[in-house]
């Protein structure tokens, strides 16, 4: 049972490690090495600035 007021504390501790990592920076070094993911970032990133370009104001 959670005493009144400390719902939100319970629940941010309980759910806190499964959704940061500790080492932020390490995941993104580990992502980036991934060249297919790497690949297919750098198509989607394309894709999207040729869109933006060809909008007319």
């Amino acid at each position: 049972m959670i005493g009144r007021r400390r719902i939100s504390r319970f629940i941010e501790d309980l759910v806190r490690p499964h959704v940061l990592t500790c080492d932020l920076e390490a995941a993104y070094r580990q992502m980036a090495q991934d060249e297919a993911r790497e690949s297919e970032a750098l198509e989607w990133f394309e894709a999207t600035i040729s869109d933006v370009s060809d909008e007319s104001r």
